[in-house]
């Protein structure tokens, strides 16, 4: 069995992390981070770009199908979307009366 770390998070590990930090210092958002912080966000683009994914769905898929190695990936949560029932699973996916 491979013990090793995988190509991406060796790929990864070249990110210079404080520098990282002060761009998202520099430049904050307008909404609160809850669970899925900025790091995560930008290790799943950067997944989802180095293997050729096209749209969102398809970036969802990918990571789904690699959910047991997001650890490994350096992943560490990829939000409740990720681990959240398909709209059809739930029931009923009309829009709510507002």
């Amino acid at each position: 069995m491979f013990t090793g770390k995988l190509v991406f998070a060796q790929l990864m590990d070249f990110l210079p992390l404080p520098t990282f930090r002060r761009c998202v210092a520099r430049y904050p958002s307008s909404y609160p981070v809850k669970t899925f912080s900025h790091l995560d966000q930008y290790l799943c683009m950067a997944f989802a770009q180095l293997t050729f994914r096209e749209s969102l769905r398809d970036i969802e898929v990918c990571l789904r199908a690699q959910q047991r190695k997001l650890y490994h990936l350096g992943i560490r949560d990829c939000g409740a979307e990720l681990h959240a029932p398909a709209p059809s699973a739930r029931g009923n996916h009309r829009p709510a009366d507002g």
